[in-house]
């Protein structure tokens, strides 16, 4: 907090919060790089390595990107570091425990989920996501989930089930509704509107920086909810992440989630498995990762310098290309003026082939 001293992790109350400077925050990192070395030098058992992670926050290893100092000087780590929305939300995040919760209070029996079964199932879905939805959602209430959501005490389910699932189970809550739920279901229902914020700017419905003046708001009112009903016992550390996603998604105009990033897992294992020498793994794969980016961006660099000349690019290799990098965003690309640069070139030649033409006359 302000002037030294810490809060609980559960705190609420955004003005007793502090930033981490730059200078602090490659410190924490060090200590943890340390520790690894000393780990390594037999120094340090693994148990005291686990709980110096744990307290630091971060996992960074010898060879990996937070490490690099030569990188420091070129990139700013500090600012570029984010926290994702869908790890803290649904990935055993703060909604994955909201939605247990307002289950738990709706049901008779907590281990018989079939009256949410039968509530999912009355939905009717998208054709193009019957084979998904239809079957995937009603399976998360099964008799031997509902055990493992019990023991967990949150939703356990991936995070494309759990964004599809929320939504429906506010229409169950209201359905639910009582006086002895109610309390319950104002809880569950401020989780649902920091989500929906989150999904508002995803979908491009809302700038980032209307979005993060309404989220600091709603988190403060979702976690003073949630401790007025439930206390702390459920807060984990991540769920006070949220708070710095909310500060940070003002800074930039677009927002991205583990969507965008984990699909490059696939990219980067391509190359990873190339690899059989361990004794420089992490960097010789980022190089290999880095050179087929590299390349993948000269190709869209050309076809934007052809397009500004006046030729003729196909549009469906420029997405193809854009859609394999994934990480330029299609609006980006300026394909709409494309005909009409063409247009004018072509006109230009046109009228200089005409006066050539008369001069030879």
């Amino acid at each position: 907090m302000e002037g030294g001293g810490d809060v609980e992790i559960d705190c609420s109350d955004r003005s007793l919060m502090r930033k981490w400077d730059r200078d602090r925050w490659y410190s924490n990192i060090d200590a943890v790089l340390d520790a690894r070395r000393r780990h390594a030098n037999g120094e340090m058992t693994q148990t005291e390595l686990n709980k110096r992670i744990k307290a630091a926050g971060y996992c960074p290893t010898p060879n990996g990107l937070l490490a690099d100092r030569e990188l420091r000087a070129v990139i700013d780590c500090f600012t570029a570091y984010k926290y994702d929305w869908m790890h803290v939300a649904v990935q055993d995040g703060f909604v994955s425990n909201a939605m247990w919760l307002v289950v738990q209070a709706g049901l008779d029996d907590i281990e018989q989920g079939k009256p949410l079964v039968d509530f999912i199932k009355s939905f009717e879905f998208p054709f193009s996501r019957r084979s998904t939805d239809r079957y995937a959602l009603p399976r998360v209430f099964s008799k031997k989930m509902m055990r493992k959501h019990s023991n967990a005490g949150t939703i356990i389910a991936n995070a494309s089930v759990q964004l599809s699932l929320y939504r429906m189970l506010e229409f169950w809550a209201i359905e639910k509704s009582s006086p002895e739920m109610d309390p319950h279901n104002e809880v569950f229902f401020a989780s649902c509107y920091v989500v929906n914020l989150f999904r508002e700017v995803k979908y491009r419905r809302m700038e980032t920086r209307t979005a993060a003046e309404l989220l600091l708001p709603a988190i403060e009112r979702w976690q003073s909810l949630h401790k007025a009903l439930y206390g702390s016992q459920y807060f984990k550390p991540k769920f006070n992440w949220i708070w710095s996603v909310a500060e940070q998604l003002a800074a930039s105009p677009r927002m991205f989630d583990m969507f965008c990033v984990e699909r490059q897992h696939r990219r980067v294992k391509r190359q990873a498995e190339l690899v059989c020498s361990t004794t420089d793994f992490e960097r010789s794969c980022l190089m290999r990762a880095l050179d087929v980016l590299t390349q993948r961006f000269k190709v869209i660099l050309d076809s934007e310098q052809t397009i500004a000349r006046g030729g003729d690019v196909k549009p469906t290799a420029v997405w193809a290309t854009n859609a394999h990098l994934e990480l330029i965003p299609a609006a980006e690309i300026d394909l709409s003026g494309a005909e009409e640069k063409r247009s004018a070139v072509r006109a230009e030649k046109t009228k200089m082939s005409v006066f050539a033409s008369a001069g030879k006359r």
